[in-house]
């Protein structure tokens, strides 16, 4: 993900990996580490990173998932943040996504333990959605109506859509008829001013 988590007027890159020693990087645009990092995680991520501002100071601060099934809050200044990481109950091989609910900054991630989590900034848990099978993709939100609904997929072969209270959309889950192995998009494809 490219973010601001410094001082200066550069993005920054920041990355994370797949060894079992793994390190989340943050590297300057000149390719120098940002103070405080390499974090070491000692936790495989398979994938990537979400970025926002929970500590309101002007700059990025991380959110990651593991697959030892945590999900981590990490302040710009390499800190884990209070009450982080959450614990799931299985491994996340996708990167979460976070939504501003009501001015708070929530965390939502599916994980191979067949659930859906969003997390306070607080590292409370707001609700879990149950699927039928494991969550391998990374959530997605679309505001409709003046609501803002979150999307995910699971390997039931549903697709699945939620408010931000957990509670389902009229009509959802949909059956897709094969397992949901990427994150949902969106568009109005048929020009009704509708998205599909």
């Amino acid at each position: 993900a490219i973010g601001n988590l410094d001082d200066d007027d550069e993005l920054e890159a920041v990355v994370s990996g797949y060894s079992s020693s793994n390190q989340l990087f943050v590297v300057n645009h000149d390719g120098s580490d940002v103070d405080g990092f390499p974090f070491v995680l000692d936790e495989k991520t398979k994938a990537g990173v979400a970025l926002a501002d929970y500590d309101e100071n002007g700059k990025d601060d991380i959110v990651l998932a593991t697959d030892d099934g945590h999900i981590y809050l990490i302040y710009d200044n390499a800190s884990i943040a209070p009450g982080f990481p959450y614990q799931t109950g299985g491994k996340i091989q996708t990167a979460p996504s976070i939504l501003d609910v009501d001015g708070d900054k929530v965390i939502f991630s599916g994980s191979l333990d067949s659930n859906f989590y969003a997390i306070n900034a607080d590292g409370s848990l707001r609700f879990i959605v149950e699927a039928n099978n494991m969550i391998k993709t990374s959530p997605s939100f679309l505001t409709h109506n003046g609501n803002d609904y979150i999307f995910f997929g699971a390997n039931d072969s549903l697709i699945y859509a939620v408010d931000t209270n957990g509670d389902a959309l009229s009509g959802w889950p949909v059956n897709a008829d094969a397992p949901i192995a990427k994150s949902i998009v969106f568009s109005d494809l048929d020009c009704d001013n509708e998205p599909e």
